[in-house]
C-alpha cells in the first residue's frame, strides 16, 4: 500500500486556495484544467501572457498550488475540486516536491492513484499527464537525478486511452543537459520563456482535445 495518502494543508492560503477553487467550479464552465503545484500556479504570474494568448479564450482554470505534493492534491480532487465538472482536458503536473520525500515506488503509486481519482471524477476527460520538469542546473545534481527517475518510471506504464503521457524536459534542456538559468533562475520555477515552450510543446495536445482538432 502506497505511503502517499490524501493529506490537506490545514493552513492559509492553501486552504483558502482550495476553496475557491470548489467555488469555481461550481460557476464557471471549463473545457481546460491545469492541475499541479507552484510551477502550475505560475501560469497566473510568470506565464500570464502566454496564457492570455494560449488559454483565455478555451475556458481554462488554473488549480495550481504552491508548495503541493501528490498527497495534497490527491485530498483537493478527493474533497471538491472537480465536483460537477468534466474538461475536455486536464493538464497535470505535479511530483517534484515529493522527490526528495518519497521513495521513487509510492511516488508512482500516488500518481497512478490520483490519476484514478480524477478518472473518477471527470470519466469523459482526457488527461494530459507532464513529467515533473528538470531540477537544478547540472545534470548531475542530486534531485535533477531523482526527478529523471520519476519520469522513467513514468514512461514505463500503460496507461488508459483517456490518459496521454508527455515528457517535454529536453525543450528547457541545453545541448550539455544542463538547465538554463535564464529558464529556471532558482534551478525549479519557470520564467515567463520557459512557459512560452510549454504551452508550444503540449499545443498539439491541446488542440486535438480542446479544440476538436486532428
Amino acid at each position: 500500500m502506497s505511503n502517499i495518502v490524501a493529506t490537506p494543508t490545514i493552513k492559509n492560503p492553501w486552504l483558502d486556495r482550495h476553496e475557491q477553487f470548489c467555488a469555481i467550479v461550481k460557476s464557471e464552465a471549463i473545457d481546460l484544467l491545469f492541475l499541479g503545484d507552484s510551477i502550475t500556479e505560475g501560469w497566473a504570474s510568470h506565464g500570464a501572457e502566454t496564457w492570455s494568448s494560449h488559454y483565455a479564450r478555451r475556458k481554462a482554470a488554473n488549480f495550481g498550488i504552491n508548495g503541493e505534493r501528490i498527497q495534497n492534491l490527491l485530498w483537493r480532487v478527493i474533497n471538491g475540486s472537480l465536483d460537477g465538472i468534466s474538461p475536455k482536458l486536464i493538464v497535470l503536473l505535479i511530483g517534484t516536491n515529493n522527490a526528495a520525500r518519497n521513495s521513487l515506488a509510492d511516488i508512482i503509486e500516488g500518481i497512478q492513484i490520483l490519476l484514478q481519482e480524477i478518472m473518477v471524477r471527470c470519466p469523459e476527460s482526457k488527461i494530459l499527464l507532464l513529467a515533473p520538469f528538470p531540477r537544478e542546473t547540472e545534470p548531475v545534481a542530486e534531485r535533477r537525478r531523482l526527478v529523471n527517475d520519476i519520469n522513467g518510471a513514468l514512461e514505463l506504464i500503460a496507461y488508459p486511452a483517456n490518459i496521454h503521457f508527455m515528457n517535454i524536459a529536453e525543450a528547457f534542456l541545453d545541448s550539455d543537459g544542463r538547465l538554463p538559468t535564464r529558464l529556471f533562475p532558482d534551478g525549479l520555477h519557470p520564467v515567463a520563456e520557459a512557459y512560452a515552450i510549454w504551452a508550444e510543446r503540449i499545443e498539439p495536445v491541446v488542440r486535438q482535445y480542446v479544440d476538436g482538432e486532428n
